[in-house]
């Protein structure tokens, strides 16, 4: 029978260019992140937690996480039976205001493990409930599609046409549509565009403008890009870093 005491917390704290090396737990693994944006990689893909949404990594997941920012946040380790009723891959998860308080007392520790325990019932109810945030890039397993993913990633800006990317990877167009669909779950151009606001949201948390972020993640121009942000993020990005900014403070 699991008992509060079988439940571990630790402090996160990593400066600008933090990464970690491979590595798995015993635990399944609950991760908020209070400032700064971290990104894990499995073999599977990528996942990027952002300010205020909580990353989860199922025991014995072999992961690495790294980050561009500075990263401030906390990470509580469950024992794997208090997990059977959560997602069983790794993924990003938007809690209720009431179950992000749970855990932020949670995280406060206290003394009293009857309030402890009730405080992990609570949160385990929340967690069952939670929806699971679209901040993944899968990676395909074909290796061109993976050069395909790599060039993306190194230049999130560039517009060249599927038909241009296609030909660089030895592909046919209507090969690289199909398949990428059927290995990712979603078209590249959902892929590319989600891999542009994970980039982006990175850059905003370095305090680089706006404008500047738009551009360089390959908008025609900046309301383009924010309306874009606001549609996943439920808020415009001068407001996400201006929150970001405060819980710094």
């Amino acid at each position: 029978m699991t008992t509060i005491s079988d439940i571990h917390i630790s402090g996160l704290q990593h400066p600008a260019g933090y990464v970690s090396s491979w590595h798995c737990h015993a635990a399944s693994q609950l991760t908020l992140i209070d400032q700064g944006v971290l990104l894990i990689e499995t073999i599977a893909g990528r996942w990027l937690i952002p300010r205020g949404r909580l990353g989860w990594i199922p025991a014995q997941t072999k992961h690495t996480a790294f980050s561009h920012t500075d990263i401030m946040g906390h990470s509580l380790y469950l024992p794997a039976e208090l997990c059977r009723d959560l997602p069983i891959t790794p993924c990003v998860l938007d809690i209720s205001n009431f179950g992000s308080g749970v855990l932020r007392q949670l995280f406060a520790r206290s003394s009293d493990n009857a309030i402890e325990s009730a405080l992990l019932t609570l949160l385990m109810h929340e967690l069952s409930t939670a929806t699971i945030e679209p901040w993944q890039l899968p990676i395909p397993k074909d290796r061109r599609l993976q050069k395909l993913t790599t060039l993306t990633l190194k230049d999130v800006g560039s517009n060249q046409s599927i038909a241009y990317l296609a030909k660089v990877i030895g592909m046919s167009t209507r090969s690289v549509s199909r398949r990428f669909s059927e290995e990712t779950g979603m078209s590249y151009v959902q892929w590319r565009q989600l891999a542009r606001l994970m980039q982006a949201m990175e850059w905003l948390q370095m305090g680089k403008p706006v404008e500047w972020v738009a551009q360089c993640c390959g908008y025609s121009n900046t309301s383009a890009f924010i309306t874009v942000f606001k549609q996943h993020m439920r808020m415009t990005p001068g407001k996400w870093v201006r929150g970001a900014r405060k819980i710094a403070d």
